[in-house]
């Protein structure tokens, strides 16, 4: 309701609705807070179906259609499932952890497709992730975390690997980050 979408890094444990089809893991978190889909408090099966047509188009889901379970499809097409409900929320923000944990890398490139494209239509992306190479590929801005705190903190133009790797594991010249 105020504009925060958030996509789990466990997708099978508390992201998605493993038995459940694929139109409906994508209009859940709408229909449950928004209200969206209902109409006379009965799912309008028209505009949820469309909707999550429009969504496996446009985020290249690879299914054989809206009705087929979510459990059924690879690990990227789930994450991109996860990303789908999260917005169809239209979220300002969106948080994003370990957004491509165990998926291939055609899915993966996918994925930053979407989260690229997020940031050109003005969503703020909040991102976690432990893979550096993601952070240095996506982030406009990176913090990085040593022994449970927070040691650096770096622009655009700082972010690379070796940087992001040294302050991670409390090695060489942190950017000291104001508590």
């Amino acid at each position: 309701q105020k504009g925060v979408s958030f996509v789990s890094e466990d997708r099978r444990g508390v992201g998605l609705l493993l038995a459940d089809s694929i139109r409906d893991n994508i209009i859940f978190t709408a229909m449950q807070i928004k209200k969206e889909f209902l109409s006379a408090g009965l799912l309008n099966a028209r505009q949820a179906n469309s909707h999550a047509q429009t969504m496996v188009k446009q985020l290249d889901i690879r299914c054989t259609g809206i009705g087929q379970a979510v459990g059924s499809l690879s690990g990227g097409n789930q994450q991109k499932v996860c990303l789908a409900r999260a917005l169809t929320t239209n979220p300002r923000i969106l948080i994003v952890s370990e957004p491509t944990r165990g998926i291939d890398a055609a899915a993966r490139s996918d994925v930053y497709g979407i989260i690229r494209q997020l940031k050109e239509e003005g969503v703020a992306v909040l991102m976690v992730s432990s893979d550096i190479e993601e952070v240095v590929e996506l982030a406009d801005r990176a913090i990085t975390i040593f022994q449970g705190r927070i040691n650096g903190e770096f622009s655009h133009d700082e972010i690379s690997q070796d940087a992001l790797t040294s302050a991670s594991f409390g090695i060489g010249h942190e950017r000291v980050v104001a508590k």
